[in-house]
């Protein structure tokens, strides 16, 4: 019997990449502070969520260190983040949300 081969591994980040993680992590640090404002409590990740933001919050700790490399579940788990943040920021504004169209 063979064994899965581990796929997820480590890839070097294009330029695209490292910009849309940092302003992924100032959208969201930005909807934790209008959150607060609004409700006057902490913003929670859903629990449903918290996977994605673990691997989103290794990413950008891997980034900071200055290794600039992602796997594929960390890029899909980025673009869940963003999507929930903003869908968030939408929600706190009574704005109808929008779609984000990645490239591929």
């Amino acid at each position: 019997m063979v064994d899965k081969i581990h796929t997820d591994v480590l890839k070097q980040s294009d330029k695209s990449c490292l910009e849309g993680c940092a302003e992924i992590e100032d959208k969201f640090l930005r909807v934790c502070k209008k959150y607060a404002r609004v409700w006057g409590v902490e913003l929670l990740v859903p629990d449903i969520m918290k996977p994605d933001f673990i691997r989103w919050r290794t990413l950008v700790k891997r980034y900071n260190k200055g290794d600039f490399r992602h796997t594929d579940s960390e890029l899909r788990s980025l673009k869940e983040i963003a999507q929930w943040t903003v869908d968030t920021n939408a929600a706190l504004c009574k704005q109808p949300t929008t779609k984000i169209q990645w490239r591929s």
